[in-house]
């Protein structure tokens, strides 16, 4: 838990939040003392998988060498105005859903499933 905390900030806080490589991150760890044990690259690497997986971090972009930077991940949010709640509508299936995309959802008939 204090890895991850100490990770998070590292991503958010150095370079101004624009990324942050691996060696960055492991080099800020060793300097901070925050581990018990003294950790490998692939150790801190499994670290930012996780993190990664847990949709905390992402990669953002990356550097002249190749390496690449993490930066926090953003907030995924819909690319239309549909909420959870109009399903609780009783007209939902007869309304037109319309995305960002100018991709348009016509409304559908009532269906019935059959065991």
């Amino acid at each position: 838990s204090e890895l991850r905390t100490f990770v998070l900030r590292c991503v958010s806080k150095l370079n101004g939040g624009k990324g942050i490589t691996l060696a960055e991150i492991a080099a800020n760890l060793t300097k901070a003392n925050i581990s018990r044990v003294k950790l490998n690259l692939e150790e801190v690497q499994q670290l930012l998988q996780t993190l990664a997986f847990d949709y905390r971090i992402e990669q953002g972009s990356v550097n002249m060498n190749g390496e690449s930077l993490f930066v926090l991940s953003r907030p995924v949010s819909s690319m239309c105005e549909f909420t959870a709640w109009e399903v609780l509508s009783p007209d939902f299936q007869f309304r037109t859903i319309r995305f960002e995309d100018d991709v348009t959802l016509a409304p559908h008939e009532p269906h019935h499933h059959s065991a």
